[in-house]
C-alpha cells in the first residue's frame, strides 16, 4: 500500500470505522448461518426424500444415487459461495458502504461518496484536504446515530435455518420412532450402489416369488405379515397387471387373497403398508394322467411270466391271488404321488413324472384312487378311478363240435373224435372216458393212456386233440350201449376233471347193423312212395281249380283253394328234400357194412333214384297247372 493511500485510508474516522465492523461482522454471521443451513437443507433434505420414497417403494439405486448427489452438490455448493465471499472476494469498505446506502438511502450515498474520495486515485484533479475532513465528520456524525446493523437483513439466514432445522427435526424424530428404518435409510443414502434391501415399517413374509396356478381356475395367495412399528395397518391389496386391486383383511397375522383365474403370465403385486412384494403368476393345465400299466404277477401254480397291461377303463378283472403294482406317467415332473386303495391311503415313489406304486394281492374286490402333485403343487384335475374285480380261475371247456349226441357203429369201426378245450389260464390234458350202460352193476368211467395227451405248453389257453375210439381196440364187445364224455383239466391243483356231455354210442354187429340200415332204406321208400301220392293228389287238384267258374264267389274259393294247393306244394317239396338227404346218409351207412354186396348197394341206390326222379317229375308238372290256374 501506497503512503497516499495510508493517509487517505486513515482520514475515515476510527467510530466509522467501528461502524462498518458491526455491519461486516453481522454479514458474516447472517453468510455463514445461510451457507451451513444450504448445507445442512441439502444433506438432510435429500437423506428424508429418500426416507419417504422408501415408504412407498424400494427406491432404486439410480434414484438413491441421485438424491446423495444433490445432497453432497448442494453442501459444497454452499461452501464454495461462502468461500468466494469471505476468502477469495472478501468485501471492502466500499462493499459495505453499498450496503449501507441501500438501507439508508440519504446518508449512504454521502458515505458511498466519502469512501470513494477516500481512494486517492478517483480524487478529482482539484480536492481540498480541508473540505474532505469537514465532509468526513459530518457524515461520521450522522453515521454514529444509526445502527448499521439494520443494513444486513437477516431474514433469509433465519427462512434457511428454519427449513433446516425443521429438516433436521424431522430426521431426528424418524430417527427416534423407527430407528430401524432411519439407520437402513441412512445406509441406502450414503451407500446408494450397495445391495442393501429396504427395511419396511411393516413386512411380508411367506409369499412366493413366483405362483404357477391352474389355468383359469381360481387361486389363493396368501402369507403373513409382521408389524415392525408403530403402525399397524388392517388392510392389504392385490393388483394383477393392469386390473382392479383386491382389498383382504387381516387375520392375525396370516394374509390371503383369492384371485380369478388367469390364462396368461402377468404380474401380482401385493401392497400391505410401505411393503411390496411382487410375485410372478404362470397359468398351466394342471398335470394329467398321461398313461397307467398294471405290472401283473398271476398265481404261482400258472408258472407265467410277469405280464404288463395298460390301463384304459376304469374297471380291471385279476385272477384272484394274483398281485398288481401300478406304474404310470403324468404330464409333468412329480412332487408327490399316492394311492388309497378302499380309502386307505399309501403312498408311491415319483420320478420325475413317472410314479409306481407297491405290490397288492387281489383276494376280493378293490377300489383304486391314484391322486398326484406335480412339482409346481398342482394336483390333477381329478382323482384316476379303478375298480379291481376279483375272478376265479375257470374250469376248462372241452367240446366235440357238431358230433350228434346219439352214434352207432359197427363193432369193427373207429370213431374219430376231434376234441377243442379251452381254457382261461391253459390246459393242462385231456381224454376220454367212457362207462357201458345196461350191465347188472353200473360200471365206473375207464380212461386209457392212448386216449390221454397232455397240452403243448403252460399258456396253451386253446388246445385240440384227436382220439380214435375203438370198440375192438378196448374190447367193447356188440350190441353194447357206451356212454362217453371228453375231460379236461387245468393247472389249478385239487380240480377235478371238467367233461363234455355224455354221448350214447351203440356198438353194433354187422347183422344187426344191416338189418338196422335195410329196416331205414324201407322206410324212406315208403315215405317216398306216399310223397309221389300226395303230388298226384296236388296236381288233380290244379286241373279241377284251372276248370272253375269265373263269377265272383266262386272266383274268390277258388283263390283261397290255389293258395292253400301252393303251400301244400312247398311242403311237399321239402319233405322230398329231407327224405333224398336221409336217404344218401342211410346209402353210406350200408356202405360200412360188409354184410351188404355190392349189388345190393347199387339196387338200393337205384330205387331211391327213380323214387326221387319220379317225385320230382311229378312236382314240376303240378307247379306247372297250379301257374296256369292262378
Amino acid at each position: 500500500m501506497s503512503h497516499k493511500e495510508a493517509i487517505s485510508h486513515e482520514e475515515i474516522p476510527d467510530a466509522l470505522r467501528q461502524q462498518f465492523g458491526v455491519v461486516q461482522r453481522r454479514l458474516w454471521r447472517v453468510e455463514t448461518t445461510m451457507a451451513v443451513c444450504l448445507a445442512a437443507a441439502g444433506l438432510f433434505g435429500s437423506y428424508l426424500v429418500l426416507f419417504f420414497s422408501d415408504r412407498l417403494w424400494d427406491s432404486p439405486g439410480w434414484l438413491r444415487l441421485g438424491l446423495l448427489a444433490a445432497g453432497i452438490g448442494i453442501t459444497i455448493g454452499s461452501l464454495v459461495w461462502w468461500t468466494i465471499r469471505w476468502v477469495f472476494n472478501r468485501r471492502d469498505i466500499r462493499a459495505l458502504a453499498k450496503l449501507v446506502q441501500r438501507r439508508y438511502r440519504r446518508l449512504g450515498d454521502r458515505l458511498l461518496g466519502i469512501v470513494e474520495l477516500a481512494d486517492e486515485a478517483k480524487r478529482p484533479a482539484i480536492f481540498s484536504p480541508s473540505l474532505y475532513q469537514a465532509a468526513i465528520g459530518q457524515v461520521a456524525g450522522e453515521a454514529l446515530k444509526l445502527d448499521f446493523k439494520q443494513t444486513v437483513n437477516p431474514r433469509p439466514a433465519r427462512r434457511r435455518a428454519v427449513v433446516a432445522a425443521a429438516l433436521i427435526v424431522f430426521a431426528v424424530v424418524a430417527w427416534m420412532v423407527i430407528p430401524e428404518a432411519g439407520w437402513n435409510a441412512f445406509e441406502r443414502w450414503g451407500l446408494p450402489l450397495a445391495d442393501k434391501p429396504r427395511r419396511t415399517l411393516v413386512q411380508l413374509a411367506g409369499f412366493p416369488d413366483e405362483k404357477v396356478v391352474a389355468r383359469g381356475e381360481p387361486f389363493d395367495v396368501g402369507g403373513a405379515v409382521e408389524y415392525r412399528s408403530f403402525w399397524r395397518p388392517d388392510t392389504a391389496s392385490a393388483r394383477f397387471n393392469d386390473g382392479k386391486p383386491i382389498l383382504s383383511d387381516i387375520v392375525g397375522t396370516n394374509l390371503s387373497f383369492t384371485l380369478p383365474g388367469q390364462v396368461e403370465d402377468g404380474d401380482l403385486t401385493v401392497r400391505f403398508g410401505d411393503a411390496r412384494h411382487p410375485v410372478a403368476i404362470r397359468p398351466v393345465q394342471r398335470p394329467a394322467m398321461r398313461e397307467l400299466n398294471a405290472r401283473i404277477e398271476l398265481p404261482t401254480y400258472l408258472q407265467h411270466p410277469v405280464q404288463t397291461e395298460t390301463v384304459q377303463a376304469a374297471y380291471l378283472p385279476l385272477l384272484r391271488g394274483s398281485t398288481v403294482s401300478f406304474q404310470g406317467r403324468v404330464s409333468r415332473d412329480l412332487n408327490q404321488a399316492q394311492v388309497a386303495i378302499d380309502e386307505v391311503a399309501q403312498s408311491m415313489d415319483v420320478r420325475n413324472e413317472h410314479f409306481s406304486s407297491l405290490e397288492h394281492e387281489v383276494v376280493g374286490a378293490a377300489h383304486f384312487s391314484f391322486t398326484w402333485r406335480d412339482k409346481h403343487d398342482l394336483a390333477g384335475a381329478a382323482a384316476w378311478q379303478l375298480n379291481i374285480e376279483a375272478t376265479d380261475d375257470l374250469a376248462p371247456r372241452p367240446d366235440l363240435g357238431t358230433l350228434g349226441r346219439d352214434l352207432a357203429i359197427l363193432e369193427t369201426e373207429v370213431l374219430e373224435l376231434n376234441a377243442t378245450v379251452r381254457d382261461d389260464y391253459g390246459v393242462k390234458e385231456a381224454g376220454v372216458e367212457w362207462r357201458l350202460l345196461g350191465q347188472a352193476e353200473e360200471s365206473p368211467a375207464q380212461t386209457a393212456a392212448t386216449l390221454t395227451t397232455l397240452a403243448n405248453g403252460m399258456q396253451e389257453t386253446e388246445f385240440e386233440a384227436g382220439f380214435h375210439f375203438s370198440p375192438a381196440v378196448l374190447g367193447i364187445s356188440k350190441d353194447t350201449i357206451v356212454e362217453l364224455a371228453v375231460w379236461a383239466t387245468d393247472h389249478l391243483p385239487g380240480r377235478e376233471p371238467s367233461r363234455t356231455m355224455p354221448y350214447r354210442l351203440h356198438v353194433l354187429g354187422t347183422e344187426d347193423h344191416a338189418e338196422m340200415v335195410r329196416q331205414k332204406l324201407e322206410d324212406i321208400l315208403e315215405n317216398l312212395e306216399e310223397v309221389s301220392r300226395t303230388e298226384e293228389d296236388i296236381a288233380e287238384e290244379t286241373r279241377e281249380l284251372a276248370n272253375a267258374d269265373d263269377d265272383t264267389l266262386a272266383k274268390r274259393k277258388t283263390d283261397e283253394k290255389i293258395e292253400q294247393t301252393a303251400d301244400e306244394q312247398r311242403d311237399n317239396a321239402k319233405a322230398l328234400e329231407e327224405l333224398a338227404e336221409e336217404g344218401a346218409k342211410t346209402l353210406m351207412e350200408a356202405m360200412r357194412n360188409p354184410a351188404f354186396d355190392e349189388q345190393t348197394l347199387r339196387d338200393w341206390a337205384q330205387n331211391l333214384k327213380q323214387m326221387n326222379e319220379l317225385a320230382d317229375q311229378q312236382m314240376k308238372q303240378a307247379e306247372s297247372k297250379l301257374g296256369e290256374a292262378q
